[in-house]
């Protein structure tokens, strides 16, 4: 091996500025899967590859040895299975509204470039899971449901079961929303503002009605349903900005990936100040200063994390 070049393993933590390598995440057919680590290839210094290969002198530090050109499965999933997360995630971010209906199955058929079979089976999957019923009529297809309410026992005991994976969907919600705010300080349109501004009043109001004492359940419900439909407009119209398909999907998956948390720290009595928090991201935006409007989102998203946390705490989840 000539020196300089070091193909089979990396020593992480004895080059400058230590790193942490992650499972990668493979994207096929629009959805992400996790895998083995990113298969490369790393020019270093002679030094680092006569210190890196004494693996059984770095074990014993617990330093980290990674192989770099393992390969590992791919998984390609059916058709409907596909369909029926793109549905999913729509329907999670509240951008279908309970009682909408959803485009036919020839309309969705043809936007998707699946066959109706496939559509079909998709649905039945979401119907199961309760968030769509079927009901047959000249307007459209199946109708959207209001969420399922759940015990707050079972909510807190999913949540600290995979609070690791909540953790780390909202590492990267930081990584890729701090990037989407600081190009969309630096690529915005006029009707781009306008519609981020638009979302501010609705999901103000909306917050109000979430907070007030006295009201029904049903009308905490509707509330909730159109705090997170505002906030996902938002959010996912301020990734649509840079113009960049993976930017956007990246972000739409991670959203729906943390729609319990999400979901319940919107119905919590004990919220942040996301209207606020989103007025000075957009202020920022509009400004066109981009590390402004990245740290706003960071700071915003931290507030999320802070708030997830409460949730744990005794009191800190809405009632049932």
């Amino acid at each position: 091996m000539r020196a300089g070049r070091w193909t089979t393993s990396v020593l992480i933590g004895r080059m400058r500025g230590r790193a942490q390598v992650s499972q990668s995440k493979v994207v096929a057919s629009q959805r992400y899967y996790f895998g083995p680590a990113a298969q490369c290839v790393m020019d270093l210094p002679a030094t680092t590859i006569s210190e890196a290969e004494d693996s059984s002198e770095a074990a014993t530090r617990g330093d980290l040895v990674l192989d770099l050109l393992r390969l590992g499965p791919l998984s390609t999933p059916p058709a409907w299975q596909v369909v029926a997360e793109s549905l999913r995630r729509k329907i999670l971010a509240g951008l279908y509204r309970p009682g909408d209906l959803l485009p036919s199955e020839r309309q969705l058929s043809d936007e998707l470039g699946v066959s109706r079979i496939t559509v079909r089976e998709a649905i039945r999957v979401l119907q199961g899971e309760r968030l769509l019923e079927i009901r047959r009529s000249n307007a459209g297809g199946a109708q959207v449901l209001a969420p399922r309410g759940r015990p707050i026992a079972e909510i807190r005991e999913e949540m600290r079961r995979d609070l690791d994976r909540f953790e780390s969907i909202l590492d990267c919600r930081i990584a890729n929303e701090a990037l989407a705010a600081r190009l969309a300080a630096r690529r915005h349109g006029p009707d781009q503002i306008r519609s981020l501004e638009r979302t501010l009043p609705a999901m103000a109001e909306a917050s109000r009605g979430l907070s007030a004492e006295g009201r029904s359940e049903e009308a905490r419900t509707a509330a909730a349903v159109e705090f997170r439909r505002q906030d996902s407009v938002f959010h996912l119209t301020l990734a649509a900005i840079p113009g960049n398909e993976y930017l956007f999907q990246i972000v739409e998956w991670l959203r729906a990936e943390f729609f319990t948390p999400l979901d319940t720290i919107t119905r919590s009595r004990n919220q942040q100040d996301s209207a606020g928090e989103h007025r000075r991201i957009l202020e920022a935006v509009r400004l066109g200063d981009e590390a402004l409007a990245a740290e706003a989102m960071v700071q915003h998203l931290e507030a999320t994390r802070r708030s997830m946390q409460r949730l744990l705490e005794d009191g800190g989840l809405p009632p049932a």
